[in-house]
């Protein structure tokens, strides 16, 4: 039976640990190992981040979509930005290659790659929607 938990926050950095906790609390609940909510936290903050700060450029009226979903064999993270006619939170959505070391910005979607099997931009109902999945038996 798939699990799921559907959670929408203001675009603001000061809610991305509630955020965290919640889908790290749910993924403890559902027996999923340590090591992997870790990768998946730290993918999910990558994500939440880039969506706050470049998406919705911070504007906290402007909220976050997160969707977590949990079957027999695959974990799905989806975050959504506000931002239909904007930029996109999620840039270098085809980047594979580790940005410059000297670089400030450009690293969380290297990261996200890196942790999640696959990882897909797409048009969401409010903004773009980042859509990631793990493998995890």
């Amino acid at each position: 039976m798939a699990e799921f938990i559907k959670l929408q926050l203001p675009s603001s950095l000061d809610y991305i640990e509630t955020l965290l906790d919640s889908v790290e609390l749910f993924l403890e609940r559902n027996d999923i190992d340590s090591d992997l909510i870790g990768t998946l936290v730290a993918s999910l903050a990558e994500a939440a981040s880039n969506a706050i700060i470049h998406g919705n450029h911070e504007e906290s009226l402007k909220p976050v979509y997160v969707d977590l979903s949990l079957d027999d064999e695959v974990i799905s993270l989806s975050v959504e930005d506000s931002n239909p006619e904007g930029d996109s939170g999620f840039l270098d959505e085809e980047s594979t290659c580790l940005p410059e070391q000297t670089a400030v910005h450009g690293r969380g979607l290297f990261i996200i790659r890196t942790y999640m099997d696959d990882v897909a931009l797409k048009q969401g109902t409010h903004g773009s929607r980042l859509v990631m999945t793990k493998r995890y038996r």
